[in-house]
């Protein structure tokens, strides 16, 4: 189920009310719970602030809704693995990645959520225009 789905049925509100709430049109809200255009930056920081859970949570991109709950699972882990080593099989694994996933990686971690919002959107619109031109070149 969508994220922002998830979160509007959580707190019981209908499509309107979660449209008056952030200051859209409950057609807006309809689109975004079917994957159409995703929200803009500013919708998104409105719709993560209201539910408080991470920007990232609302595209998708994450599992773990907030700060909290990022605490609470890695303190589980730490006490579950406190003597844990990676497996050589996981280290050999990250170092086979690409170079260009790394540098990506930790230029997405220096961003600010706004500026991560923007790399996820711009992201997507490159994979769909890659599908349109895959497309294309079939025909």
């Amino acid at each position: 189920m969508n994220k922002i789905k998830f979160l509007r049925k959580e707190k019981n509100l209908t499509m309107k009310d979660l449209a008056e709430l952030i200051g859209v049109t409950e057609a807006t809200i309809s689109r975004w719970e079917n994957d159409k255009p995703a929200p803009r930056v500013n919708q998104v920081k409105k719709l993560a602030e209201y539910f408080d859970v991470l920007p990232e949570y609302i595209l998708g991109l994450t599992d773990i809704k907030n700060y909290d709950q990022i605490a609470v699972e890695s303190s589980k882990a730490f006490d579950e693995h406190k003597d844990f080593t990676t497996p050589s099989y996981l280290t050999s694994a990250i170092d086979d990645l690409p170079r260009e996933f790394h540098r990506i990686n930790n230029i997405y971690r220096t961003l600010n959520d706004d500026s991560r919002i923007k790399v996820v959107n711009y992201a997507n619109d490159l994979q769909r225009l890659q599908e349109l031109e895959t497309k294309l070149k079939e025909n």
